[in-house]
């Protein structure tokens, strides 16, 4: 007789434990929930039972996801801190909540401005720009370590694959983000404070993914902990088993001078896999792919993504603006004549 087993129902996984709920008010019912935790995944969930192991591969192979050859992700700044003092007011979300400019001044800046989320969400997964993934930056969770699990699970409620960075500190985040239906989280390095928090996060899901912040130099949770040199960096994380890395040069976030090709090809030296963000454009994608990086994290508000925007605001909203993208970008990503 073939013997029965249970599997996460997200990816399949066999590596599930039981979900244990620490200090509840009846510890002997209270962990006992019936939910458990998926090892590789991350997420909480209640185990699907599987007649035999080729059942189980049989579902695997279904929802196993088309490894992509090269990755574009825009990243999309919220500013979800505001979002704390709103009034419950009828407006949707998705309307009230901004997708705003960052700059980096030994700090986060916001910019003033910003637009809609919803129109911002609209622009990048048109057919026109063809967005299957999207970077989401939670300020509030990055700023001030007090993510706004209440947006973040009406605005990552989208078809599209999220990549989120909520500013993970501690293991249980990891947990809390899986859960809101992340497909992969980001380790940002400026939350980062410890080895044994990397060691931890790497034993539990390979869709966990270090994010370096560099701004010269890399920028760690920690002045104890963590190697200023970018290749020092990411040979850490490869050391540690990471399979991949992205990185984030500060200095060129929402800069026109676009990405430091020499900051890329120290990155790209290194045995790890790695993204590169920073001034990246689409018209940069063909070259970083040249260069051998295996995607790019696409700054903000690119000219594409402005003038996106801009063709969908009503006749009456639009003011008069210069016609800024390259009809010469890659396929995909230039505008319609």
């Amino acid at each position: 007789m073939t013997e029965g087993i249970v599997a996460c129902q997200f990816c399949g996984s066999r590596r599930v434990v039981p979900e244990v709920i620490i200090g509840g008010p009846m510890a002997g019912v209270d962990n006992n929930s019936g939910r458990s935790i998926c090892l590789d995944c991350g997420r909480s969930m209640v185990p699907l039972g599987f007649s035999g192991e080729r059942e189980r591969q049989d579902f695997v192979a279904k929802t196993e996801t088309e490894v992509k050859d090269f990755l574009h992700i825009p990243i999309v700044p919220v500013d979800t801190w505001s979002l704390f003092s709103l009034p419950i007011i009828d407006v949707p979300l998705v309307q009230v909540a901004k997708v705003v400019e960052l700059e980096w001044q030994n700090g986060w800046n916001i910019l003033p401005g910003g637009v809609p989320f919803e129109a911002y969400w609209k622009a990048v997964g048109s057919k026109r720009y063809g967005a299957e993934d999207v970077l989401i930056m939670d300020l509030a969770g990055m700023q001030h370590s007090r993510p706004n699990f209440d947006a973040l699970k009406t605005l990552m409620k989208r078809k599209y694959s999220i990549w989120l960075e909520m500013g993970v500190r501690e293991v249980h985040d990891i947990f809390d983000a899986f859960t809101l239906g992340a497909q992969n989280v980001l380790i940002g390095s400026m939350t980062c404070r410890s080895l044994d928090l990397l060691e931890e996060i790497i034993d539990l899901s390979d869709q966990s993914i270090p994010l370096l912040y560099y701004d010269g130099e890399v920028r760690w949770g920690s002045q104890h902990f963590g190697p200023a040199s970018l290749t020092e960096s990411l040979d850490l994380l490869f050391d540690l088993g990471f399979d991949r890395s992205a990185v984030l040069d500060l200095r060129r976030l929402g800069s026109k001078n676009g990405f430091d090709e020499g900051m890329a090809e120290e990155a790209l030296s290194r045995k790890i896999e790695v993204l590169i963000g920073g001034g990246v454009q689409e018209s940069d994608l063909e070259r970083l792919k040249e260069m051998g990086a295996i995607g790019g994290l696409l700054d903000p508000f690119t000219p594409v993504v402005r003038d996106l925007i801009a063709s969908d605001r009503p006749k009456e909203q639009e003011s008069p603006m210069p016609a800024t993208v390259d009809r010469e970008s890659p396929k995909g990503y230039a505008l319609d004549a």
